[in-house]
């Protein structure tokens, strides 16, 4: 009888074990799809953000990009970038960053 567990235990730790590595591979390919849609791309330019006609935040950077989300930037090596509060006064500044993604 002790044969047979441990033959039901080690089916049921090899099937976790293979549906574990199954969705591991899966989520690296979403995120292989989502990188490759870029419906706007700029290359060395500085992008500012807006809320009810304040400004928000500016960031410099070498390349930002968006994909189908008209409200997610995602930008690569920032060299500079300022956030600001509801009256326009600067609360952070000089952000410096490799990647940053920011949700206006």
């Amino acid at each position: 009888m002790t044969d047979l567990i441990k033959k039901v235990i080690s089916f049921c730790g090899l099937l976790l074990a293979l549906l574990f590595v199954v969705a591991v591979y899966v989520d690296t390919q979403r995120k292989d799809t989502e990188k490759s849609v870029k419906v706007v791309e700029i290359k060395s330019s500085k992008l500012y953000g807006y809320k009810d006609g304040v400004l928000s935040w500016s960031v410099v950077s070498d390349y930002i990009w968006a994909g189908r989300s008209k409200y997610l930037f995602r930008a690569e090596r920032i060299l500079s970038g300022e956030i600001f509060d509801h009256d326009g006064q600067v609360v952070i500044d000089q952000i410096k960053s490799d990647n940053l993604r920011v949700n206006s």
